[in-house]
């Protein structure tokens, strides 16, 4: 009934995404992408739904999918491990072509730049004073009183592919990272489940299966450090001593300074409550208050790292607030802005979420949900974690932006597949003597749906491809500065990447942002060129629907110049 409603769904957005009926629903490229690449993977899920009953008499199948005694050998899980790292590290180039899509991912390496060369706080050229938001037009932090910039993330995701770039190894660092949550992920489930041999390999296999994970690790998104940190800090939280809770400590400090301050804190919640339950006060007390000062730590420290430097008065702004300060303001938008569309919001979460994984975890993890009750108490623990971390994104953020499946489960995905493996046992309890027909029935459909992954790499490619062009066009071209007309095309904002210390040539400038006095400025440099809107959408750019007033040429021809056009791309 879920894949059914899936494609209802699908069809009901089959509208042209240009349609002003869907202009308030923001942000609008997930349902794009929901529409363009989820249907066919919702129907062959159907397909294989309907198809369970021949699996079942299958006997054959026992052989081909049986795993018998090698479930639990570790060079199985190695292997499982191994070629996630593979296969992320190599889509990285194959598929992604090695550019970071979003501004967020963009900004992960902004940052990872900026550590490589020994700075969390990078000095700015004063040079481009008065143009830094058209040089970095969305979440940069900039300190005008002190002369620096960095993102407005926290910054340790950027540091592990700072770290990885020292090694020449910056392209494999999520893959590794993927790589070591798929065993984590079968260790955890050895600890959920230790009467079960073979559920390390499966819960490790459901989540290497999933092609959330895989598309993912070919990214810099701040997720698969999530994942991995997350599942590391269960395991050491479930060790119950103090060894455990020590290192569960040291790691909520470096989860919290990753990316967002409350991706962490949602997610332990389950598990620090429940020392109320047992009764063990003082550490809950203790850890509640840990969790706490991180927190503040995180939100505060670019505060921290100004102190003490020297002022530049003139150059300051007096209304910025501290970074502080800044985090509630937006934490207080995000609140105020609700209404309809989230229900569209929500529902394109959902189905991309199910879509994107291997179909054998989601009916599995469905299983386990609907046996809560007969669960393990560590079962139990996992299964509220994934419930407590999808809260903050439906009261602050219930639109990802984009995203292959959806992002903001993932650091709980590791989680969910050992919830998936309590799902086997419920089954198994549920269906007695025909539990050998449903195990053929079910491991069919998780290895058939592995032949989703190829799919998945296919349309990321054809999805990233017309921005890396169009980026690739504007980074090479002869000119000291690219002045691009981002609001001519669906997301042209995404174009505009610079080096923190600002020593790419050619700079490239948000032309939306930029004063009329600037465009004059730039009117007499014979070093500057144009990137229209034409020229953008040469390259598969979609037309952005919103756009109205005055092209960016248009904008130049009012202060009395043309500047140089780059060209397209040629047909």
């Amino acid at each position: 009934m879920l894949l059914i409603l899936g494609l209802a769904f699908a069809l009901a957005l089959g509208l042209d995404p240009a349609d002003p009926r869907w202009r308030v629903v923001a942000p609008m490229v997930a349902m794009e992408q929901f529409r363009l690449q989820d249907p066919i993977v919702l129907l062959g899920g159907l397909v294989l739904l309907g198809a369970m009953p021949l699996f079942a008499r299958i006997t054959a199948l026992d052989r081909l999918l049986g795993l018998g005694r090698a479930a639990s050998r570790p060079f199985v899980l190695a292997g499982l491990a191994g070629s996630t790292v593979l296969l992320g590290a190599v889509g990285t180039f194959l598929v992604m072509r090695g550019y970071a899509l979003s501004v967020d991912e963009a900004l992960a390496l902004f940052q990872a730049d900026a550590l490589a060369s020994g700075q969390l706080l990078v000095p700015y050229d004063p040079r481009y004073e008065g143009m830094l938001e058209a040089l970095a037009p969305l979440w940069v932090w900039i300190d005008r009183l002190h002369g620096v910039w960095s993102t407005e993330y926290r910054p340790l995701n950027s540091a592990l592919f700072a770290g990885f770039g020292l090694l020449h190894l910056r392209f494999a660092a999520a893959a590794t990272m993927a790589g070591a949550a798929v065993l984590l992920t079968g260790l955890l489930a050895r600890k959920a489940l230790p009467d079960e041999p073979w559920a390390p390999v499966v819960a490790a296999a459901l989540l290497a299966a999933s092609p959330q994970v895989l598309l993912t690790a070919m990214t810099p998104y701040a997720m698969t450090a999530h994942l991995l940190v997350t599942t590391a800090w269960v395991l050491l939280w479930l060790r119950d001593d103090a060894l455990g809770y020590v290192g569960a400590g040291l790691v909520t400090a470096v989860a919290i300074g990753l990316h967002q301050v409350h991706v962490h804190p949602a997610i332990a919640a389950p598990f620090v409550l429940e020392l109320l339950w047992r009764r063990r006060f003082v550490l809950f007390t203790a850890f509640s208050a840990w969790i706490g000062a991180v927190g503040v730590f995180w939100v505060a420290w670019r505060d921290l790292l100004v102190v003490g430097m020297p002022e530049r008065v003139a150059a300051a702004d007096p209304d910025m607030p501290a970074e502080s300060t800044h985090v509630l303001i937006r934490v207080g938008k995000l609140l105020a802005d609700h209404g309809p569309q989230d229900v569209i919001l929500w529902a394109t979460n959902l189905y991309r979420f199910v879509s994107w994984q291997d179909l054998a975890l989601v009916l599995l993890a469905v299983t386990a949900m609907l046996g809560m009750g007969r669960a393990p108490r560590i079962i139990r623990l996992l299964g509220w974690s994934c419930v407590t971390a999808i809260l903050p994104y439906v009261l602050l953020m219930p639109g990802q932006g984009h995203g292959w499946g959806y992002r903001y489960l993932h650091p709980v995905l590791g989680l969910l597949a050992v919830v998936a493996c309590f799902g086997v046992v419920h089954l198994r309890t549920l269906t007695g003597d025909a539990w050998p027909r449903w195990r053929r029935a079910v491991l069919a459909v998780g290895a058939l749906c592995t032949l989703a992954i190829p799919l998945r790499m296919v349309q990321a490619r054809a999805f990233v491809s017309p921005w890396a062009d169009a980026w690739s066009h504007a980074a090479h071209a002869d000119a000291e500065l690219v002045v691009v007309d981002a609001s001519a095309v669906w997301f042209g904002l995404d174009l505009v990447r610079n080096y923190p210390e600002l020593t790419n040539r050619p700079l490239l400038l948000h032309g939306p942002s930029l004063s009329a006095e600037q465009l004059a400025a730039l009117c007499g440099r014979s070093d500057v060129a144009l990137l229209d809107g034409a020229a953008l959408r040469s390259f598969g750019l979609l037309p952005d629907p919103s756009a109205t007033g005055e092209t960016l040429a248009e904008r130049f021809e009012a202060q009395g110049c043309q500047p140089r056009r780059l060209p397209g791309r040629v047909p």
